[in-house]
């Protein structure tokens, strides 16, 4: 546990790249500078990360603020470890309106309106494709990847036979494939 300095909020976070504190440090600079209250960050390493935020839940000792994933939020709930969030709060945040609506989404729990956390950071992902093996599945590139049961039946798609390679000859005229 790091010696903690005094006064300080405590912001506990899962990383995966030591850079992480570093950018939060950046990002709750104006934070510290208005309130004239240190931020001391804690990041723990993705593999124990999960076992180190249920150990605060359960001893209620440990981090003021944590960073969790959003699929956690339901467990840490469950634990009677967040409270929701009220109205005032989101709306000195800038309300819903400032946030990427799929991060916003992932504030809630099923069945349940209520805000248990705020986005504070986004991961972009991206599908890469072959154009040649949606055409010959006969799936409509415009329309393909629109739900997870699309994206989940890809690995089932039958690849098109390869072509076949036609050497390329060098000037020594030693054969290449391309």
């Amino acid at each position: 546990m790091p010696t903690l300095i005094a006064n300080a909020i405590e912001l506990t976070v899962p990383i995966s790249d030591p850079s992480i504190p570093d950018f939060l440090r950046e990002a709750t600079a104006d934070f510290v500078t208005k309130r004239v209250r240190p931020v001391e960050i804690v990041g723990h390493p993705w593999e124990v990360a999960w076992q180190e935020l249920v150990k605060i839940a359960l001893y209620k000792t440990g981090g003021d603020v944590s960073g969790i994933g959003t699929t956690w939020i339901g467990s840490f709930v469950d634990m009677n470890a967040l409270r929701p969030f009220p109205h005032w709060e989101i709306a000195s945040l800038g309300g819903k309106a400032a946030y990427i609506a799929s991060a916003w989404g992932a504030s809630q729990i099923v069945a349940n309106p209520q805000i248990w956390s705020i986005p504070y950071a986004l991961d972009t992902r991206v599908i890469f494709y072959w154009r040649d093996m949606l055409d010959h599945a006969g799936i409509d590139e415009s329309q393909a990847f629109q739900t997870v049961e699309q994206i989940d039946i890809c690995p089932m798609i039958p690849r098109p036979k390869p072509k076949r390679m036609l050497p390329i000859y060098s000037l020594t005229g030693v054969s290449l494939q391309s």
